[in-house]
């Protein structure tokens, strides 16, 4: 994307990695009560960094709140 300077590419990305977690957090329970899933939160994590990465790359800030 930065060599050909698409940044699009990133944008699309990054939506694409949203919707998928959108879908993921809709379906799978990320913290529950009951018995905690360090896979799940890891997985959050993870997600987190890779959409902070992308917004970097946009050069966009990340919402405190939505």
């Amino acid at each position: 994307a930065v060599d050909k300077f698409q940044p699009s590419e990133i944008a699309n990305y990054c939506y694409d990695i949203c919707r998928l977690y959108n879908n993921f957090y809709n379906n799978y329970k990320i913290i529950d009560t009951k018995e905690p899933n360090s896979h799940r939160i890891m997985l959050n994590n993870i997600t987190f960094d890779v959409i902070k990465q992308c917004f970097g790359s946009l050069g966009l800030k990340i919402p405190n709140k939505m």
